[in-house]
């Protein structure tokens, strides 16, 4: 697995980016709303404005994984590598949206907070 992070200022961006892939998948989300992509966004900007001395407060973190481990990884499995990842690289997960998508034919999962 390798992971690709970039941080950044706006949750428009990354969001619109993240799911607006075709054929991508939402597997999980925690503290947002999921009603449409503007109630994803605006749910990451409220929780912004409660720590606003957090200068790039999005990231955007790319889990690639083997070619190999494709058949071997179901959407349960991805997230719950996510999850531990997030919590060992000491990343909050108070809103957070998980979403898988095929890449060059290996899995790809991004995660968006």
């Amino acid at each position: 697995m390798v992971a690709k992070i970039v941080q950044g200022r706006g949750f428009r961006g990354v969001v619109n980016y993240v799911l607006d892939k075709t054929k991508a998948q939402l597997l999980y989300a925690e503290g947002v709303r999921l009603k449409d992509k503007d109630s994803i966004i605006h749910s990451f900007i409220t929780q912004n404005q409660m720590n606003p001395k957090i200068v790039k407060p999005v990231a955007h973190i790319s889990l690639d994984f083997s070619m190999q481990d494709k058949e071997r990884l179901t959407d349960k499995a991805m997230v719950g590598i996510a999850l531990e990842y997030m919590q060992k690289t000491g990343y909050n997960i108070n809103g957070v949206a998980c979403k898988l998508h095929v890449h060059q034919k290996k899995k790809q999962l991004q995660i968006s907070l």
